[in-house]
C-alpha cells in the first residue's frame, strides 16, 4: 500500500525522530556526534530551519524544528545524506545509514513547546544513560539551562518565553521541571506526544510518518536528467535496465548516497525493485568507487546542489 505524505507548511514546527538501519549505530563516538551537529548548523542556514531542541542517541536522533519554508523533506534528505556520506568514508562502509522514512509530527500548539522540549531532553534519563539531563552532553538541555548557549544556531529562546519571569527565572523553572520529570513513566510521555499530534494541522493522511514527498518524484527526475547530461547519455538510456551500464551504477550511488533519496524511490524511478538498487550500489563501490573521472562528475553534481 502506498503511504500518502503529509504536506509540509511554511512556518510550521515539527517533532522529528530519525533512526538508524537495523544493526548500525548512527553515532559511534563523540567525533561523529560533533560532525553531525556541524552539519545541523549548516542546514539551518541552507534550508532556513530553526532548531528548537535536539538529542543525539547512539541509534537515533530527535529534533524539534521550525521550517520557514515548506522544505522539510529537502532538509532531512540533505542532512541524512551528508552525514551518511561522511560516516561511510570514515568507517569504510557503504549503503544507507538511516531507515527509509523518518517520523515527523506537526507541533502546532506553541503552548506545548515546553513539554515537547522536555520530552526530547529527558530521553537520556529515560534510557538510563544519566540521572539528570544536565549530565548528558549531546542534547540542547544545557543551552536551555545555562546562561550562555553553546550553539548560536539554536532557536530555544522562543520556547523559553512560554515560562513566566526573566531569563534567570525561566532557566531555574525549566531546570526544576526537568528534575521533577526525570522519573516520569512512559505513560506520561505518550500523553505528551499524543497532545503534540492532536495540536498539529489537519492532514488527509492518517500516517504519522511524513517526509514531504509530494514533489519528490519531480526532484528525482530532475537529478536523473542532470546525471544523464553529465555523463553525455540520453535519459532514456540511463533508465534502461542494463546492469553493467556505468552511468546507471553511478546514478544509484549518487542518488542514494550523495543526494539522499530513498532507495525505494530510486528503484521506482529506475524501473527496478529495491534489492536491485542495493546490488547496484555494491557494484559501484567494488568496481567504480575509486574512478577519479566518475568521482569528479558526481562531486560536480553535488556541488551544484550545495550552491542552490
Amino acid at each position: 500500500m502506498v503511504r500518502s505524505a503529509r504536506q509540509c507548511r511554511a512556518g510550521a514546527s515539527y517533532y522529528i525522530r530519525a533512526r538508524g538501519v537495523s544493526g548500525d549505530l548512527v553515532f559511534l563516538d563523540d567525533a561523529e556526534r560533533g560532525r553531525f551537529l556541524g552539519l545541523l548548523g549548516r542546514a539551518t542556514k541552507r534550508f532556513q530551519v530553526t532548531i528548537r531542541a535536539f538529542c543525539l542517541l547512539d541509534d537515533e536522533y530527535h529534533l524539534f524544528i521550525t521550517a520557514a519554508r515548506a522544505n522539510l523533506g529537502g532538509f532531512m534528505r540533505w542532512l541524512n545524506a551528508s552525514y551518511t556520506k561522511d560516516v561511510n568514508a570514515s568507517r569504510g562502509r557503504s549503503g544507507g545509514l538511516f531507515r527509509d522514512r523518518f517520523v515527523s509530527v506537526p507541533a502546532g500548539d506553541k503552548d506545548g513547546w515546553i513539554d515537547l522540549s522536555l520530552l526530547i531532553h529527558l530521553l537520556p534519563t529515560r534510557r538510563g544513560l544519566v540521572a539528570l539531563p544536565a549530565h548528558y552532553e549531546w542534547s540542547s538541555f544545557r543551552d536551555y539551562s545555562f546562561a550562555e548557549p553553546r550553539r548560536e544556531w539554536l532557536g530555544h529562546r522562543e520556547v523559553m518565553r512560554h515560562i513566566d519571569g526573566d531569563n534567570l527565572a525561566r532557566r531555574r523553572a525549566y531546570n526544576a521541571m526537568a528534575q521533577d520529570l526525570a522519573g516520569a513513566d512512559e505513560k506520561h510521555w505518550r500523553k505528551i506526544l499524543a497532545r503534540v499530534r492532536k495540536s498539529g494541522p489537519a492532514s488527509t493522511s492518517s500516517d504519522p510518518i511524513a517526509t514531504n514527498d509530494a514533489n519528490e518524484g519531480g526532484k528525482l527526475m530532475e537529478e536523473i536528467e542532470a546525471l544523464a547530461d553529465a555523463f553525455g547519455v540520453q535519459t532514456r538510456d540511463l533508465l534502461r535496465r542494463r546492469r553493467s551500464f556505468t552511468p546507471r551504477l553511478a546514478a544509484y550511488h549518487y542518488l542514494v548516497e550523495m543526494a539522499g533519496f530513498e532507495a525505494s524511490a530510486v528503484a521506482r524511478a529506475m524501473g527496478v525493485k529495491k534489492p536491485a538498487v542495493s546490488m547496484g550500489l555494491a557494484r559501484f563501490e567494488s568496481s567504480l568507487g575509486d574512478d577519479p573521472e566518475i568521482k569528479a562528475i558526481l562531486e560536480g553534481l553535488a556541488s551544484r546542489n550545495d550552491a542552490d
